[in-house]
């Protein structure tokens, strides 16, 4: 059984932990876990001191991520992109808003309605396993909530990395196939 920490103001970082594994660290003590279920896939678990998560893109034409307790089939929140902005809708109204903070260093935030915050990733250098320093702003988050956000916004720029390889692969395929012919 693991045994998580409440995160607070400490200085926190996202690591990579294994083959498809991301931790939120604050020293030794662990925060909370982001696996993938399987290499190909998009179902991951996310957990923490506050319970236990499932993240899953669904749809084709216009795709967003469902979060769910774990065991649960209904959707606690949904995670969606429309007209360039992404928006996570919890059933109860809460909402924030995935934007990028900064234009010269890639920084991430999820933004309350005023524009304030709540969780930054900004990561050290690029690609899915880089390291990235966490900032939450727990004192103003419901319990657990801040922990939650931290492992949506991990779920999505691990798609976004997954994304882009992809394409890279679709690409380089595309090349050999028209080169070959």
């Amino acid at each position: 059984m693991t045994e998580w920490i409440q995160a607070g103001s400490e200085a926190l970082r996202w690591e990579h932990a294994g083959k498809r594994i991301c931790e939120l660290r604050a020293g030794a003590g662990l925060a909370a876990r982001l696996s993938f279920r399987s290499a190909w896939g998009s179902l991951a678990l996310g957990e923490c001191a506050a319970g236990s998560w499932t993240f899953k893109r669904v749809g084709f034409f216009r795709p967003y991520v469902t979060v769910r307790r774990e065991g649960s089939e209904v959707d606690e929140a949904v995670l969606r992109s429309e007209h360039r902005v992404t928006e996570l809708r919890f059933v109860d109204g809460r909402r924030y808003v995935w934007r990028r903070t900064r234009a010269r260093r890639p920084e991430t935030s999820f933004v309350d309605p005023s524009g304030r915050a709540m969780v930054t990733f900004s990561p050290e250098k690029r690609g899915r396993a880089a390291p990235a320093s966490v900032r939450l702003e727990t004192a103003v988050l419901p319990p657990g909530i801040a922990e939650l956000l931290a492992l949506v916004l991990g779920y999505r720029l691990v798609l976004e990395q997954m994304d882009e390889e992809a394409a890279v692969i679709a690409a380089t395929a595309a090349a050999i196939s028209a080169a070959a012919s």
